[in-house]
């Protein structure tokens, strides 16, 4: 009996082995393609940075190329305003600066002096008469590379693009695996340093670098092997069974979680608004044929007391659905009146556009709210735009249509917005009689490049033709983009191409100098 029972002993030892081996094999060979892969993964991050860095700079030193033969080192009326042109349509760059000898800034669009600190030698890269170096600004420790180019025998233009704009935060190329961007000068100066990667422990850690061809940088993407491995792991029936279980209580617990935070999040938004977190950024609207500014659309952010900024789409969402939106809308109006009025009403031409939710339309009160607030503003209903947006279907089309109109009635022009996108479609831009049509950044980002998108935005440009709309582009970031849309006869657009959206003050400021730039020939350099 005690051999039998040794015999069934062996067997299910044997058995247990047969099991487990085939794992253990496989678990070695994922090891070897996850350790592969995290390879590729930080190699294809590595090539994306490196070339968005390339393009970011080719855009500033074209402006300098740009502006040579302009004599912009005589730094005269006409000097200064090409400048801040320039600073305006190219969107890689903070500031342009006439330089002396010493370094020191003749004239710029920001006046004579500037709070940039120099760090660390120069590098030169293909064009030997164009020079890099690492500068910092003095009030807020902001890195960026200062790009000059020799003007006169005494004198040099110089540009500075902020590291923010060579990795701009949220653009990343992120993975579980990738766990830091590095940007500098050859090897001299750090520019960008986005890393976790001094957590990593060196058995587990890969790091690659490489240097651009045509100008000093180089970027470094360091990875986690073990990221990957936690990524691509493939479970066993048992796991996936117990996955189930703990999916099960994790989403029940996330659900009663989630409620919480939401009420809790609520009355954080609640306190904010009496506290006048909320603060109202302007996103600038351009005129494609004059590069004129057209005006601009109000977008919000939550500034904290710490300084952190929350952006719209952590709570946008909630605040439509639980009535915040309402209060909201009307403090943004409130706040845009003050931050806008005076600039706007000395010139007419200029519209402040504000967005609508589908809530706003299940009864009329909208329409005295916003009489209420504008009728003695300093910033009037004729110079109003409002936009229509799709998140949600609008409860009653046949009175949205009634309150559009009674807005139109008014002076207040009105916006369909993220056409082509939403729950309308084509119903609302046939239903409601908009005024304006604005085109959703999904379709610009495909024109030239996905047959469909493009056909879509050639239909909807020639239905707002016949229906006497005018047309916006939205997130218009690249001058491809621009000529594209210029070529269809769209009129306006807004996006990063210009400029992201602004604070009050600097966009009081841009309106102040877009109106003293000079006018702009078609066919000018610089007409975007």
């Amino acid at each position: 009996m005690a051999k039998g029972i040794r015999a069934k002993t062996i067997t299910w030892c044997a058995a247990l082995c047969a099991l487990i081996a085939p794992s253990v094999v496989t678990q070695l060979a994922n090891t070897k393609r996850n350790a592969d892969l995290t390879a590729d993964i930080v190699e294809s991050s590595l090539t994306v940075h490196l070339r968005r860095a390339e393009v970011v700079i080719d855009l500033a030193v074209d402006a300098l190329r740009k502006a040579d033969g302009h004599n912009l080192s005589r730094c005269d009326d006409a000097a200064l305003a090409r400048m801040r042109r320039f600073v305006l349509v190219t969107a890689a760059i903070k500031e342009f600066s006439v330089l002396n000898a010493d370094g020191s800034i003749a004239c710029g669009n920001l006046g004579k002096t500037s709070d940039v600190i120099r760090f660390g030698p120069h590098f030169g890269g293909a064009d030997p008469q164009v020079l890099f170096y690492a500068v910092r600004y003095a009030d807020n420790g902001q890195l960026g590379i200062r790009i000059a180019s020799q003007a006169s025998e005494t004198r040099a233009l110089g540009v500075i693009v902020p590291a923010e704009w060579i990795v701009p935060a949220g653009l990343s190329v992120r993975h579980a695996a990738i766990h830091g961007i590095t940007v500098s000068l050859s090897d001299g100066p750090v520019i960008v340093n986005d890393t976790q990667a001094s957590e990593l422990l060196e058995s587990d850690r890969i790091e690659v670098t490489r240097t651009s061809g045509r100008y000093p940088i180089s970027v470094t993407v360091a990875g986690s092997r073990s990221a990957v491995v936690r990524e691509e792991l493939s479970l066993t029936l048992l796991s996936h069974l117990a996955a189930i279980v703990i999916g099960l209580l994790g989403a029940t617990l996330i659900i009663i979680q989630g409620r919480r935070h939401r009420d809790d999040l609520l009355s954080e938004m609640k306190a904010a608004l009496i506290d006048r977190e909320f603060v109202p950024f302007y996103q600038p609207i351009l005129d494609l044929d004059t590069g004129k500014l057209k005006g601009c659309e109000v977008l919000v952010r939550w500034r904290k007391p710490d300084g952190t900024i929350v952006p719209p789409g952590a709570f946008i969402d909630l605040a439509e659905r639980s009535g915040f939106i309402f209060p909201l809308t009307l403090y943004l109006m409130e706040q845009a009146a003050a931050d806008l009025g005076p600039v706007f009403r000395a010139r007419p031409g200029l519209r402040c556009g504000f967005n609508l939710c589908a809530e706003h339309f299940r009864n009329d009160h909208i329409v005295a709210d916003v009489t209420k607030r504008f009728t003695s503003s300093t910033l009037p209903l004729s110079q109003l735009l409002l936009e229509v947006t799709e998140r949600d279907p609008l409860p009653d089309v046949d009175l949205a249509r009634r309150i559009i109109a009674a807005f139109q009635g008014m002076g207040v022009r009105v916006a369909l917005d993220d056409v082509g996108t939403g729950h309308g479609g084509m119903s609302y831009l046939l239903k409601l009689g908009v005024d304006v049509m604005k085109i959703d950044k999904l379709f610009v980002d495909a024109i030239s490049t996905e047959r469909y998108s493009t056909a879509i935005i050639d239909s909807l440009i020639d239905l707002a033709a016949h229906m006497r709309m005018e047309v916006v582009a939205e997130g218009v970031e690249t001058f491809e983009q621009v000529e594209a849309l210029r070529r269809r006869g769209v009129q306006a657009a807004q996006g990063f191409v210009f400029a992201p959206a602004l604070p009050a003050s600097s966009f009081r400021l841009l309106v102040e100098s877009m109106e003293a730039v000079p006018s702009i020939k078609q066919g000018d350099v610089f007409v975007v």
